[in-house]
């Protein structure tokens, strides 16, 4: 099939998925051993899912950046009552930050994206990621006053020559967070 296709010019890509693990696939006698590239194919950035979906920052946000949810939006999950529990809907934006974040550091070649978390005494930073010669440090405020940057300052303190970043209440507006 692959000849006929290069003989007539027609540039053919498949993507093949499986559910076999490789270590069990490799006792397998008929497998496509030696044939395969691992490529972590990760949920959609925000800019993707507004324009093929036309998903707003907020359904974005209570749905996640994964196509197969565009159906859940006219099934009755409620945006509404999730908005209405700030702490759950802050944790909802804190993720859709960092899987935005993991989305933008992530290619098929790096698995391991270097994204952390820090956490000393009381003090905490809900995203970290090293820079040529420093790091960013991001917090993330969804609430309707800016609260409590303690930790954010604390990390500085402890690591000069970071910068740092409040995404959200009190700092750079979610949209144009996403919208980078």
């Amino acid at each position: 099939m692959s000849d006929e296709d290069t003989a007539a010019g027609r540039d053919v890509r498949a993507v093949v998925l499986g559910s076999a693990p490789l270590l069990i696939a490799r006792e397998l006698t008929e497998s496509l051993a030696g044939r395969f590239e691992v490529t972590r194919l990760g949920h959609w950035r925000y800019a993707e899912m507004r324009e093929a979906l036309d998903f707003s920052l907020e359904q974005f946000i209570f749905h996640g950046g994964y196509p197969g949810a565009a159906s859940l939006v006219s099934e009755g999950f409620s945006l509404r009552t999730m908005r209405a529990v700030p702490d759950q809907w802050g944790r909802l934006v804190e993720s859709a930050v960092g899987a935005e974040l993991l989305a933008r550091h992530q290619d098929h070649s790096s698995l391991n994206p270097k994204i952390y978390y820090w956490q000393e005494g009381g003090h905490e930073v809900d995203f970290v990621v090293p820079q040529a010669g420093d790091a960013l440090a991001m917090e993330v405020k969804s609430g309707r006053s800016r609260s409590n940057i303690s930790g954010l300052d604390g990390f500085c303190a402890a690591w000069p020559g970071t910068r740092p970043m409040v995404v959200g209440t009190g700092g750079i507006a979610l949209a144009n967070r996403f919208a980078a």
